[in-house]
């Protein structure tokens, strides 16, 4: 048998699941951002390929992301799939009918992106510290101000 405390806490915790509308509304913010993802993914590579002078059609992109993802989910047994994401990407595209030398300007491109995005994450992250670290600056200041104007 369950004890009252428990009761109390299952019942607390269902008063706090939010709502079935509420939980569709997630769901469907959920769907949008991964398909946001799926299309930005597919733009990057898009613009990968014609800032080296390919054009590709609309399916090739979408072949050369959807196989990109598996590649890189196998390729991840190796640490950053060095190596093994350019070669399946050469062999990849030559099979699409790409020159296959585009599979490793991808995977080069895509290794770029991700350099970017952690460059702009650490830029971030230093920012907020030293925007904390001000903050409690400022308030360590008030708070000495307030305790001297209080004793004298």
């Amino acid at each position: 048998m369950l004890s009252a405390a428990w009761l109390q806490i299952a019942v607390g915790a269902t008063a706090r699941t939010p709502a079935r509308s509420s939980a569709r509304s997630s769901v469907r913010r959920a769907v949008l951002w991964i398909l946001g993802s799926r299309a930005l993914s597919l733009t990057s590579g898009w613009v990968i390929l014609r800032s080296v002078g390919y054009t590709a059609g609309f399916g090739t992109v979408a072949a050369i992301a959807t196989a990109g993802t598996l590649i890189s989910t196998i390729s991840s047994l190796v640490p950053m799939g060095l190596g093994v994401s350019e070669g399946s990407n050469a062999a990849l595209f030559a099979a699409l009918g790409v020159p296959s030398s585009l599979g490793v300007t991808m995977v080069l491109g895509g290794r770029i992106t991700l350099l970017a995005y952690a460059a702009l994450g650490l830029v971030l992250i230093a920012a907020s510290t030293a925007v904390v670290e001000g903050a409690a600056q400022v308030r360590t200041r008030r708070l000495r101000g307030r305790a001297r104007r209080g004793a004298g």
